[in-house]
C-alpha cells in the first residue's frame, strides 16, 4: 500500500506501483448454515503429535454425523513428540501442518474449530475435554 497525494507521486512511486507483485494465499469462504448459526470452538493446551493432529483433523472434518459441520480447524500446538511449535490449517480439501514461524512470545497454544451446527460435546471430547463450558462456574 502506498498512500500519497496524486500530485506528490514521484517517478520512484510510480515504478513501485507498476512493479508491485501479488501474493497468492489460500482463502476459505465461510458459508453460513441455513438458520444462520455459526460457531467457533476453542481448545487450549492440546497435547498431540503432528501425526495425531492430522488424524484428528481428518476425523473432525469428515464425520458430520458425530461432530456436525466442521468447516475449518486452525491454530498452534506444541508437538507432543518433537516439542516443536506447529501451525495447523485444515479444511476438507487440504490439511497443512508446519513448524510455526512465529516467535515464542507471539504464540499461544490454541486450536480453533470453525463450523455450523457442531456437536460441541463430541468435538470437545475429541480434544480430551470432559466438561462443557456450562460446567464451569463464574
Amino acid at each position: 500500500m502506498l498512500v500519497r497525494q496524486w500530485e506528490n507521486f514521484t517517478e520512484e512511486d510510480w515504478n513501485r506501483v507498476e512493479n508491485a507483485g501479488r501474493v497468492s494465499a489460500d482463502m476459505v469462504r465461510m458459508h453460513f448454515v441455513e438458520d444462520g448459526s455459526f460457531q467457533s470452538l476453542f481448545y487450549f493446551h492440546v497435547n498431540r503429535s503432528e501425526v495425531e493432529m492430522r488424524a484428528l483433523a481428518a476425523e473432525l472434518l469428515t464425520d458430520r454425523k458425530r461432530y456436525g459441520r466442521v468447516i475449518r480447524i486452525k491454530g498452534f500446538f506444541h508437538d507432543a513428540e518433537t516439542h516443536a511449535w506447529m501451525s495447523l490449517n485444515a479444511t476438507a480439501e487440504k490439511t497443512e501442518i508446519r513448524p510455526s514461524a512465529a516467535k515464542k512470545d507471539d504464540r499461544e497454544e490454541v486450536i480453533i474449530v470453525v463450523g455450523g451446527q457442531m456437536n460441541e460435546k463430541a468435538v470437545g471430547e475429541a480434544f480430551g475435554e470432559i466438561r462443557s463450558v456450562t460446567d464451569y462456574s463464574i
